[in-house]
């Protein structure tokens, strides 16, 4: 805010009287710094209003009606996916097709078109074997880490908690239990030490509405039962995801002929590490 202008003494005038104006002027200006300086409490006063303290039991609750939408088994799915993936202008759009009996192996085709298949994947423990038809090529990656960013797969997570997101098994995601909690405007947040770490914002309903840690933000879509329905995803690099849930199917279980991921004899096998992504 510039400067109360001061008024400057007449020539001749009384050193008291020029004083005595300057004092009335500047005077003026108090009720306009009080307005300015109330409106700034206010706005500290709205934000601190965001974040409430929560009742432990209340909290426990919720935390607890989350993890209770598991299924009592896993059991065999077969879930068609639309995902959508790039920067800001710039986004491909496939379709996926992910199955399995709801162990520790999957299966995954991903489609660019009708029939047009072109990449084929299969992960079994922290083993996982990618294919692409089109190039007659194969990678592989063993590790706890998730090797879709390697893919150009805006998705944070392995395909394993992808899968697990699908069919309502949080616990298999963010852990069994929190570290501390806060009330936030759509639900309460809760800071996580297991699973994936980060914040997780729940709804009244146990529903998953918000995550996000330093570098990834999540957001969640549900359909009436609860099911999830879609993932908007964003990094602070400025990339984004959209999965789509299209179909959901529960098939008989699959045997060890459809799990497997079978290579053309003569198809090079290398590591992920080594694919270039274009």
């Amino acid at each position: 805010m510039p400067a109360a202008p001061t008024l400057q003494p007449r020539a001749g005038a009384a050193p008291g009287k020029a004083m005595h104006a300057s004092f009335r002027l500047s005077a003026s200006f108090m009720p306009a710094r009080l307005l300015a300086l109330g409106l700034v409490c206010v706005l500290l006063a709205a934000c601190a209003a965001r974040v409430t303290p929560v009742d432990p039991g209340r909290a426990d609750a919720v935390w607890q009606s989350m993890l209770g939408r598991a299924p009592a088994k896993a059991e065999p799915y077969r879930d068609t996916l639309s995902l959508r993936f790039g920067t800001e202008g710039s986004t491909r759009r496939v379709t996926a097709l992910i199955w399995g009996n709801g162990g520790d192996s999957l299966r995954l085709d991903v489609r660019a078109g009708v029939g047009a298949t072109i990449a084929m994947l299969s992960q079994q423990e922290d083993h996982f074997l990618l294919y692409a038809p089109m190039e007659e090529k194969a990678w592989f990656h063993e590790g706890a880490t998730s090797p879709l960013l390697r893919l150009g797969l805006p998705l944070p997570i392995t395909l394993f908690r992808l899968e697990a997101l699908l069919h309502g098994r949080h616990a298999e995601v963010f852990g069994a239990s929190f570290l501390r909690c806060q009330g936030v405007k759509d639900g309460i947040e809760y800071e996580l030490e297991e699973g994936m770490g980060g914040r997780l914002t729940v709804s009244a309903d146990g529903l998953p509405v918000r995550w996000q840690d330093d570098s990834w933000r999540i957001e969640f879509s549900h359909e009436e039962d609860g099911s999830l329905k879609r993932l908007d995803l964003a990094n602070i690099k400025g990339e984004k995801g959209i999965v789509l849930v299209r179909q959901r199917e529960h098939p008989a279980p699959f045997d060890e002929a459809q799990m497997r991921l079978e290579l053309p004899e003569g198809t090079r096998l290398a590591p992920l590490s080594d694919m270039r992504r274009g």
